[in-house]
């Protein structure tokens, strides 16, 4: 029967047919108001229409003659998740509710839908395409003899480092900012090293003002030397992305936008000389995402000590400079168990040993240092949310038991100053003595309201991340970099770090791509620079992988849905947290790609 019907669809006139359906189907239900405030995507009263119509039918029409039924199904799947979670954060960005299905609506997704799906299908098809050894970008540094190795590893890195030396001066002495004043607080200031914070990386930043006082008296100085080094790290671990495309014949023209999108986005180019954990975190999260595929092409990975030391280091310096990055290893832990089930007993062998080490160095080691312990709150961002959405919008469903409870854990105002996007409001009254004698309760009081509220609860969690998918508008609260500073007061600021930029024009630039957002009035820039396009080139690598068969990819692949995964349960829908994901969207194209073109030259 299935095969019946596939044969029908193969047949040139009906497909025709089915394509003129499909145009005019489009074209009717885009042109009815729902994505952008009640207004059409397209009007219907208008020459616009009669052009678009066409442009579908010729787009259609395309995507038929090119698809086969693996393509097919696969572009259904994707299909369905991308326009899904688009047409969430449409709902979300315009109307700040999950909307009640009716036939208007439906009608309007399904249209959206076919169009999402032929776009799937084109995607593949251009991803084929970069297979072919027809296409082939002439550029003089990359020549036919040119491969991976140390050489051209230090070429890469050496290019990154003379074309971000202008951004450094621009922001000279570097970008101080976000926590870097609370870390300094818990050594200058004599609070007391915390685990809120990654103490490695709160010793980094402390140790390298101490060395500018020590070598120069001088703290700002020591923020030279910070970002000389964390600007050292990060390039390096772009240059060994870019390396690797090299070594394992990945198409030039991929490789060449791998080094502009590493060494030209604005995005990069702050975040480098930024003293936050994030930039260090995703230098040793890259690395592993390379040595990762790595593991799957290479068949005698576990027999050179080189390599397993290397992936060791990274994969324990990767879980120190996030304290979620222990939970981003033991997802890949579980999905690499299948995916190289060839070498399990030595794979499981080694992330045991990775687990371990850190267990140890963030447990007994951090104990005996006098290292305090971070607040759960951060932990408990999305249940609070929950709870709190419940509060303001059912304010008679809580009994006076209940407030004893949710008051006792967080004062009345800041159950009342919820905001859906953001949780530092609602936790920034978190009473962790109350939660330690309370917990089981305030668990069994979150799960009956759950119950009680479960389509509350999930419109909660989707609003408050929905940024990180949607890529129609900057959904979020921090929409910006805190390139200025954050915590720049006195009181925090004890050691007086300032700016001194030596290319005013330069430094103007960025601080109008952080806080003015200046690339979203550029179309097609604005999507790739959103924080929510890494998802979208995560889904269609994933669907071109199992496609294309190659299901063992799948462990590289999961190191960026496992870090999505965690910013979802995160406290705020911020281009921080999205960072590691937007820096690693390249690694997407080796993931891809690495596997096919050692096959063809061997």
């Amino acid at each position: 029967m299935r095969q019946k019907i596939w044969q029908i669809f193969m047949n040139q006139k009906f497909r025709t047919f089915l394509a003129v359906i499909f145009s005019i189907y489009c074209t009717v239900t885009l042109s009815n108001g729902f994505l952008l405030y009640g207004n059409s995507l397209i009007h219907g009263r208008s020459m616009e229409a009669i052009i678009f119509c066409i442009m579908f039918f010729i787009v259609c029409r395309y995507c038929f003659s090119i698809t086969n039924k693996r393509k097919t199904i696969v572009a259904i799947i994707v299909a369905d998740i991308i326009a899904c979670l688009l047409y969430i954060g449409a709902e979300f960005d315009n109307y700040h509710t999950v909307l009640i299905p009716d036939f208007s609506l439906i009608n309007c997704f399904l249209g959206f839908w076919i169009l999402i799906w032929c776009g799937v299908i084109l995607l593949f098809k251009i991803m084929d395409k970069f297979e072919e050894e027809r296409v082939v970008l002439q550029c003089i540094w990359i020549k036919k003899n040119f491969k991976g190795n140390n050489r051209s590893f230090l070429l890469f890195w050496f290019g990154l480092i003379v074309i971000w030396i202008p951004v450094f001066l621009a922001v000279y002495p570097g970008i101080y900012s976000y926590d870097a004043s609370l870390q300094i607080l818990e050594i200058y200031g004599k609070w007391g090293l915390s685990s809120h914070h990654p103490v490695i990386h709160t010793l980094f930043l402390n140790g390298c003002l101490s060395l500018g006082d020590f070598l120069f008296n001088n703290y700002n100085t020591g923020i030279v030397i910070y970002s000389i080094i964390q600007g050292s790290i990060i390039a390096a671990a772009f240059a060994n992305v870019c390396n690797k495309m090299v070594e394992y014949h990945v198409n030039r023209l991929i490789v060449v936008g791998t080094f502009v999108w590493f060494a030209f986005n604005p995005i990069n180019q702050i975040f480098a000389f930024l003293t936050t954990k994030d930039v260090l975190f995703t230098a040793f999260f890259v690395w592993c995402i390379v040595l990762t595929v790595e593991m799957t092409i290479d068949e005698q990975f576990f027999k050179k000590k080189k390599k397993v030391v290397e992936f060791f280091v990274s994969a324990v310096f990767m879980i120190l400079f996030r304290n979620q990055g222990k939970y981003i290893f033991i997802f890949f832990v579980m999905v690499g168990v299948i995916c190289f089930k060839e070498t399990c007993k030595k794979f499981l062998l080694l992330s045991i040993l990775i687990i371990a080490t850190t267990q140890i160095i963030t447990g007994p080691v951090s104990t005996l240092a006098g290292v305090q312990e971070g607040s759960v709150r951060e932990a408990l961002s999305v249940p609070l949310q929950q709870l709190a959405r419940v509060y303001n919008m059912r304010p008679d469903y809580y009994t006076e038991k209940d407030l004893i409870l949710l008051h006792g854990l967080i004062p009345k105002e800041g159950w009342e100053s919820y905001e859906p996007e953001i949780a530092d409001p609602v936790k920034g009254g978190f009473n962790n003595e109350f939660w330690s004698k309370n917990k089981l309760e305030l668990g069994k009081l979150w799960i009956r309201t759950g119950i009680d509220n479960f389509m509350t609860y999930v419109e909660s969690f989707l609003y408050g991340a929905y940024g990180y998918w949607y890529v129609d508008s900057s959904p979020r609260v921090q929409a910006y970099i805190w390139f200025d500073g954050f915590f720049m007061e006195p009181e925090y600021n004890i050691l007086n770090i300032s700016r001194n930029s030596k290319l005013e024009n330069y430094e103007q630039y960025l601080r109008e791509i952080s806080y003015n957002l200046i690339y979203e009035k550029i179309p097609i820039i604005a999507v790739i620079l959103n924080q929510g396009f890494p998802f979208m080139c995560m889904m269609i690598s994933a669907g071109y992988i199992f496609y294309m068969k190659r299901y063992r990819l799948f462990g590289a692949l999961i190191w960026m849905f496992a870090a999505w995964g965690i910013i979802l349960l995160g406290p705020v829908i911020c281009v921080r947290y999205a960072y590691p994901l937007i820096a690693a969207v390249p690694t997407l194209g080796l993931v891809a790609y690495a596997y096919k073109s050692v096959e063809r030259y061997e």
